[in-house]
């Protein structure tokens, strides 16, 4: 075999741990589509009432959005396999979060020290970030263009002069500043590759950073390792990056275990909805593939392969001989439909099969997939007690099959190259102040890439120079809703400061707070939350003199505080408010709500001392309780 091709081996030859399968109780994670764009994996979600409660992975905090602001939502049978999050270890702790890309066809663990992150830009398909320093390694996936690069084992290793120039060209349309950069040849599990060298500064950033990049090509994509380093960063990581390019492999071809089997040679991943499912995996066989069954083929989702390319063509010969066939055969439809992305044919008909006693519904879809036709088709007796459980579980294993589309991806990824470069040009624009034209490249590229936070911040920054502080705003917040861990905003923090003492020199108090929130949550230092209890203290001040209705204003604080209501500086503001009010019902000899709320002040302060006030209340209440009652 060529060495040129010769160094994946070891990573399709890598053994892949699979997560264990989720309580079945928790929250469903998975995917959930915003009809303004906005589009979050990964996610808890769960409904509540008429809104839809969206929780972020790694802490990283949670929205309630209405429930008639969401386009879709789909639970991820993946979570913790392909493009999901790992559980815990056999050993008990806890396991590193890996990034899965099915569609880039790899795994990129973090080692210890380094941590999964969001990735930044459409082309970049995972990185990890170094847990304390400045840091990281990504991955990056394109369309193979212009020259191709595969040196032979023996050759001289020379990069022709036009491969360096589409290297130089990708980086700068990837960064918002190259300089000093070297192209050569390296190795990657001892085979050749591309080594880039130089220096990057980000979009955004301040500080310019030591690029060490490896590519390579493979299943008609280049693949590029990049990883940036912090000049201060860089002597104390220096042994690091082996360690980082071992982290990543390539994804098995075939994976079969109990509960799920991919196919990357047929072009699809199914997984069961529950251990009561049998798995049933053939993986040389040319016509079924694979089989989920449950009571020994009472209902089941099945995978068959047919010859061509025509997806209706095939349903509708395999629909027209089971009419012929039968007398029972109605309620038929066939249909085109998107799956995750994918252009499918989905249909659905009633029929009995040969010989048995009750009818059936066929439901199910078709794909054009590497040269052949895959059809997965879900059957279930209509007439049995447990029907609609069966119908909910064939629909979420069908939901949550996985394709391998090939045209799909080369779709994808020239759109988000596309705006990459749109994104380049519009940085080029702004810098020279024609910010129309900037405007107009940072739209063109969020219609190719709607969910490309970094091009909606950039696009908020043009706004605020051209005075549109509305925009910049609307802007702002919507790239902050797509990545949460953006810190996008922060710009927005000196904005609020300006409003919230607008309101509060007119009184505004409950306005003024809501600013004096979004402040603290951008930015949170010791000024803005002395800012923002004194804020608040204007509120409670003024609600505390009407002990009627104190319990509704301590609600109303509550609702308002709850974006930053775990951070330690506002609860123990908070176990201040409900001392006041356990003071307010002991004077009015309402001994039952006077414990209640100091126990809850107690329970909410995390200073040792304002704990040991509200636990010194909880006695003295107690004490005035027992004389009133002549104890």
């Amino acid at each position: 075999m060529p060495r040129s091709t010769a160094w994946w081996i070891p990573a399709l030859l890598c053994a892949m741990a699979l997560a264990p399968a989720r309580d079945a109780a928790a929250a469903p994670v998975g995917t959930v589509e915003l009809r303004d764009g906005r589009k979050w994996e990964g996610v808890e979600y769960e409904i509540k009432g008429d809104r839809l409660h969206v929780k972020f992975p790694n802490n990283r905090g949670a929205i309630d959005v209405p429930m008639a602001d969401v386009k879709t939502m789909r639970a991820d049978p993946t979570a913790g396999r392909p493009g999901g999050e790992e559980g815990e270890d056999e050993g008990g702790g806890d396991a590193q979060q890996s990034s899965v890309d099915w569609e880039g066809r790899f795994r990129l663990e973090p080692p210890p020290g380094w941590v999964a992150a969001a990735p930044g830009s459409p082309l970049m398909r995972a990185q990890v970030r170094h847990g304390e320093r400045n840091a990281g390694l990504a991955v990056f996936i394109r369309q193979v263009s212009g020259p191709g690069w595969t040196p032979e084992a023996g050759a001289v290793r020379q990069v022709p002069r036009e491969v360096t120039e589409e290297v130089g060209q990708d980086l700068a349309a990837r960064y918002a500043r190259v300089q000093g950069t070297r192209v050569d040849v390296g190795t990657l599990f001892e085979a050749p590759v591309l080594r880039v060298e130089g220096q990057v500064q980000e979009h955004g950033d301040t500080l310019m950073k030591k690029l060490v990049e490896l590519r390579f090509r493979r299943l008609g994509l280049d693949y590029s390792l990049a990883y940036t380093v912090a000049p201060p960063d860089e002597g104390a990581l220096a042994g690091e990056l082996p360690r980082l390019l071992e982290a990543f492999s390539f994804l098995p071809v075939v994976v079969h275990t109990d509960a799920e089997y991919w196919d990357y040679g047929r072009g699809f991943w199914i997984s069961r909805a529950s251990a009561e499912w049998q798995l049933q995996a053939a993986p040389f066989d040319e016509e079924q593939p694979a089989r989920l069954l449950i009571d020994g083929g009472r209902a089941e989702l099945g995978v068959q392969l047919h010859p061509g390319t025509d997806a209706e063509g095939v349903l509708r010969g395999i629909m027209n001989k089971r009419k012929e066939q039968s007398r029972y055969f109605e309620a038929s439809r066939v249909e085109s439909a998107d799956h995750h992305g994918s252009t499918v044919r989905r249909f659905q008909f009633e029929d009995f099969n040969p010989g048995g006693r009750k009818k059936l519904l066929f439901r199910g879809f078709a794909a054009a997939l590497g040269g052949k036709v895959v059809v997965f088709t879900g059957v279930h007796p209509l007439s049995d007690d447990d029907a609609r459980k069966l119908d909910g579980e064939l629909a979420a294993m069908l939901d949550g099959v996985r394709l391998w589309d090939a045209e799909r991806i080369r779709r994808q990824l020239a759109d988000a190259q596309n705006a990459i470069a749109l994104i380049s040009q519009g940085m080029t624009a702004s810098a020279a102040k024609r910010h129309d034209e900037a405007l107009q490249r940072f739209d063109q590229a969020l219609q190719l890439c709607p969910s490309y936070a970094r091009a909606v911040y950039l696009r908020a920054l043009v706004k605020r120079d051209m005075n549109d502080f509305k925009g910049f705003r609307e802007d702002i917040e919507r790239a902050a809703a797509l990545d949460p861990n953006g810190n996008y905003d922060a710009a927005l923090a000196a904005s609020y400061v300006k409003e919230a003492e607008l309101a509060e020199r007119a009184k505004n108090y409950p306005e003024a707070l809501k600013l004096r929130v979004r402040v603290y949550r951008s930015e949170r230092t010791d000024a803005n939350l002395r800012a923002l209890t004194t804020c608040a203290n204007f509120i409670w001040n003024e609600a505390k003199k009407d002990m009627r209705q104190i319990e509704r204003h301590i609600r109303t604080l509550e609702t308002e505080l709850r974006p930053v209501i775990q951070d330690p500086g506002v609860s123990n503001y908070l176990a201040g408010v409900y001392r006041d009010a356990a003071q307010g019902f002991q004077r009015e000899s309402n001994f039952r709500k006077a414990k209640q709320w100091a126990n809850r002040a107690k329970a909410v302060a995390v200073d040792p001392r304002i704990k040991q006030e509200a636990e010194r209340l909880v006695d003295q209440i107690q004490q005035a309780e027992d004389r009133a009652r002549g104890r």
